[in-house]
């Protein structure tokens, strides 16, 4: 697991660098917490071969919300 954050902050770093021209501009990185939702939410759901109460609950959230997770990321898609 830690292998994986430290790839992660790796790339969010890199990310950071390569788009900040202007040290007063803001960097829009909504796109990492839908990506990374997205995922998630899909691999549980391969995982749990489409069943959303065990994948929600792998997750630590709700059904309801794994839901309005999912839709929000395919919608966005």
């Amino acid at each position: 697991m830690k292998i994986i954050s430290n790839e992660l902050k790796k790339h969010i770093k890199d990310y950071l660098v390569a788009h900040q021209t202007d040290p007063m501009l803001i960097v829009d990185m909504k796109w990492v917490m839908r990506a990374t939702k997205s995922i998630l939410i899909d691999e549980l759901l391969m995982h749990t071969r489409g069943n959303q109460t065990k994948a929600a609950r792998i997750a630590g959230i709700n059904r309801g919300t794994l839901r309005s997770i999912y839709s929000n990321t395919t919608d966005e898609s």
